[in-house]
């Protein structure tokens, strides 16, 4: 065999990648929302992997077939590794002695948790003959039905596969338009409402999670209007539903029971109209059958639409034409004119991708000399192994259909990622809002992507370029001049006033710049490529529990605080510190007592914010995407922007990123966001606003606020004893309350713990402090009235003023509260107004651990999700409600 036939050089005698390895018999356990367990195994995991990270892993990618059953994660790499290899081998990648190298890397590396490829594979791979391995598929869809219908069919066996799908669907003729029989066509508002319905009845990979789908349409198209507004009204159903109390049928949610819910929805905008917006002009749409002019807006306006709606729903998302064409490797093939449904992929129709991702942390380490350092030769060797795998792969998978097949393998396109960033930033020492943290990460992904079009080269060497190479080369060799322009311009940023870690993000920079230069280089001599993209940026779900990662895809930390369930007792939750945050105090300089003071700091108070020990300028360090409870800083989301220009101009792909706003953001925010992202270079963007899925229109605001959040007592509050006694019976109660006094929480308590009374009481007190927290106290005169004189033993005579006589112990309780708490007015309506003062001792009361959230709960757990890319992702079980397991 040849010299440039042996694309893995052997450099030691390999035999055993779990050398070394300490493999303990772990028990998984899920349990759903009601405490019970809906997966519990023991299985096989090395000692160093995270509950979390086995629970869930275990629970989604171990095998569970009788005739394959895993009970061991290296059952299931050593199926994963040895297939692809045998694959490769089979394709002739290399012979069967290069091939164990290859074998041990991959085993290796994912057992060291270095790299995850996407959840298909896992799901997959190994187990079915032809297996789907792309996470990501981009449909065509045609002005005809049997178009129409035929791409409803490939979405299902792609969502059968555990896989996601997108199209655009501006070729379909407008509701305004002729058809042949007479009157006018459905348009595609009316076909998305069929294909999502599809996707709510088949559940991704065989499991209870959501169909992943994206729809897009062009701003010209005649129904851009109606296409905006398509969730508007389905979200004013469900709040009519839940104000009214039905509930969701048996094994749905009640998102079933209304359209829409299913699709992310994304409008694909040209530079032109852009310009109009900045200039006030018109926009016309115009016609799919014949281009002429249709109907003409105020392009702001139609803007205006788009923000008002994504402030609301968090749809649509946004597309930007000319900036994602640019950067067309394949402009002689075809127009990108969608993506998968988190964003990321972008290429021409009938065309996927699988993914893989890399865990940033493990490419850094500290040295004798207590420096940071970057492995570059593991980082090459890495991404090196890992496309040759991803390219291995496209030629054994199995696609829906024959274009889709003809397009994948003809073009090629990989998608390699990276995962942790925000862990690194905060280990390094480094703001997610800082050039720092911009100019590393730009460096460091740049080098990503020019070593895995290294490899790429190398391959082609080997197996040739991709089949639509020639046809190309034109345009992709115009993309890799624009890749090196940028990576050019990171040498300007480094500056004398970036001190921190200079020495290591020179490094990095020199290496990235090092890589493009030969690029540049070899292009200029007609070098032959073997893909037509190689790198993106997935949001990496459940994957990153695979390489027990703290942070996912380019997202900060969410939260410097993580909520643990404990085996047994219904899966009671423990608040503990993420990890990263202790090695990240470590590296500036903190001492171990100080550490410890911060830790108890952090789990007491949720956030470092004045601080006793942290200082000041470290603050920023520790900042999260969110607001901690009782604290006052977050990443602001134009750091999110910042960052996502940083990043763009050195992938292949996109990126996967919801910006996240503050609830309190306006729909003009929205607005000038959006003229933001495109001036600087997106290629599309995505909001959610905290809160948007609980809020409706303005014009409701009086019938929004019957339902309006839980009002949050703090961690630390003031609470209230008051000792009575009725009818020889001993009791308690206990208020707790909010800072400006009011009533939060009540407990009640009788001497006979145990009995039927006792029981009864602890209800009564549950009931009423979730009544007034979901309600901000408004309910209380209207329990005191209905509550108040009940009648039932025991009852009597109190000894204790004002309220001398009781009917009940309910009696009392309410007709206490209300003389307490309501106003001189609701007294004295309610004939409690009574003149004698009251005051019962006073202490400080530590609230149990509450978790709340705007975000859905899972389906599958029970537990609440947080926003992930464009769906929404269950940090307990690794649920999702699309495609986030990259």
């Amino acid at each position: 065999m040849s010299e440039k036939n042996i694309i893995i050089k052997t450099e030691v005698n390999k035999e055993d990648p779990y050398q070394g390895i300490n493999f303990v018999n772990r028990r998984a356990q899920i349990y759903d929302k009601d405490g019970k367990l809906i997966f519990d195994e023991v299985v096989e995991y090395p000692d160093f992997y995270d509950d979390n990270s086995v629970n869930i892993t275990a629970s989604k990618y171990l095998c569970n077939e009788a005739k394959n059953k895993e009970t061991s994660l290296k059952q299931m790499l050593d199926r994963i590794s040895n297939t692809i290899t045998n694959w490769g081998v089979d394709l002739q990648y290399f012979d069967e002695e290069t091939s164990k190298e290859f074998n041990y890397d991959l085993k290796y590396y994912q057992i060291h948790q270095f790299f995850s490829f996407n959840s298909p594979i896992y799901f997959n791979v190994g187990i079915r003959e032809q297996p789907q391995c792309s996470a990501c598929f981009i449909l065509e869809v045609n002005d005809d039905m049997e178009s129409i219908f035929e791409t409803g069919k490939l979405e299902s066996l792609i969502f059968k596969w555990g896989s996601g799908s997108g199209m655009n669907m501006s070729r379909l003729r407008s509701s305004k338009e002729p058809v042949r029989g007479g009157g006018n066509a459905s348009g595609p508002v009316s076909f998305l409402k069929a294909h999502d319905t599809a996707a709510g009845v088949i559940k991704s990979g065989g499991t209870l999670r959501r169909s992943a789908k994206l729809a897009c349409l062009d701003m010209d198209h005649p129904d851009i209007l109606k296409f905006i507004h398509c969730k508007e009204k389905e979200e004013e159903k469900l709040r009519i539903l839940e104000e009214n109390g039905i509930t969701a049928d048996e094994g749905y949610e009640m998102s079933d029971h209304v359209f829409f819910q299913n699709t992310n929805i994304s409008v694909r905008i040209p530079d032109e109209f852009m310009k109009s917006v900045e200039d006030d002009n018109g926009w016309w749409t115009r016609n799919v059958l014949n281009g002429e002019k249709c109907e003409k807006f105020k392009a702001r306006e139609l803007l205006r639409h788009i923000s008002k709606l994504a402030w609301k729903t968090a749809d649509p998302g946004i597309q930007f034409r000319d900036n994602i064409n640019k950067w067309n490797t394949c402009k002689t093939t075809g127009e990108i004119r969608s993506s998968n449904p988190c964003g990321e992929f972008m290429a021409v129709d009938n065309t996927s991708c699988n993914l893989a991702a890399l865990n940033l942390m493990k490419f850094f380490y500290i040295n004798d000399k207590g420096e940071i350092c970057f492995d570059l030769e593991l980082f090459r060797k890495v991404i090196t192994q890992v496309i040759t795998a991803q390219d291995i792969i496209i030629d054994k998978s199995s696609y829906p259909s024959i274009k889709i097949s003809n397009n994948s393998c003809k073009l090629r396109p990989l998608g390699l990622g990276f995962s942790n960033l925000g862990a690194l930033l905060m280990w390094l020492g480094f703001p997610y809002d800082s050039d720092e943290a911009r100019l590393i990460t730009s460096a460091i992904t740049a080098l990503m992507t020019g070593i895995a079009y290294t490899v790429s080269n190398e391959l082609a060497k080997v197996k040739g370029p991709f089949a639509k190479f020639n046809d190309n080369k034109k345009s992709f060799y115009e993309v890799i001049k624009l890749h090196k322009e940028h990576v050019d311009g990171l040498d300007e940023k480094i500056e004398n006033k970036l001190c921190s870690r200079r020495n290591l993000i020179e490094t990095i920079v020199g290496s990235a710049i090092k890589t493009w230069e030969y690029l540049d280089n070899i292009c200029e001599n007609g070098a032959e490529f073997r893909n037509s993209q190689v790198t993106l940026l997935a949001p990496t779900g459940t994957t990153s529990f695979l390489m027990g990662c703290s942070t996912t895809g380019i997202e900060p930390d969410f939260s410097l605080i993580k909520y643990k369930k404990l085996s047994g007792n219904g899966g009671a939750v423990i608040k503990i510190i993420n990890s990263v945050v202790n090695f990240a105090l470590e590296n500036l300089g903190y001492q171990p007592f100080e550490i410890k003071k911060l830790e108890e700091e952090l789990i007491s108070k949720n956030h470092f914010e004045n601080s006793k020990v942290l200082k000041a300028a470290h603050l920023p360090i520790f900042d999260t995407a969110i607001v901690p409870d009782g604290g006052s800083r977050s990443i602001s989301y134009m750091a999110h922007i910042n960052m996502l220009e940083a990043v763009q101009p050195f992938i292949s792909g996109a990126i996967s990123k919801t910006v996240n706003l503050a609830e309190k953001t306006t729909v003009d925010d929205i607005y000038n966001l959006y003229l933001t992202a495109w001036k600087k270079g997106l290629k599309g963007i995505t909001i959610y606003r905290d809160g948007s899925k609980n809020y409706q229109p303005l014009a409701n605001k009086e019938k929004r606020e019957k339902f309006p959040k839980p009002k949050k007592l703090g961690d630390e509050r003031e609470a209230r004893i008051h000792k009575f006694r009725i009818g020889g019976m001993k009791g308690y109660i206990t208020t707790g309350l909010y800072e400006d006094g009011s009533l939060g929480e009540v407990f009640l308590d009788v001497a006979k713990e145990g009995t039927t009374m006792s029981g009864l009481l602890d209800s009564i007190g549950i009931i009423t402090s979730l009544a007034l927290q979901h309600t901000h106290g408004t309910i209380l005169k209207d329990l005191v009235e209905r509550l108040k004189d009940q009648k039932f033993e025991p009852s009597g005579f109190t000894g204790k003023q004002p309220i001398n006589n009781a009917s009940s112990i309910v009696d009392y309780v309410f007709k206490y509260l209300g003389w307490k708490f309501l106003s001189e007015e609701d007294r004295k309506e309610l004939g409690l107004d009574y003149d004698i003062e009251d005051q019962g001792p006073s202490l400080k009361v530590h609230s149990p651990l509450l978790i709340s959230s705007d975000s859905p709960p899972c389906n599958r757990c029970g537990s609440m999700m947080v926003k992930k890319g464009s769906c929404f992702w269950c940090d307990n079980c690794g649920e999702n409600s699309g495609s986030c397991s990259g």
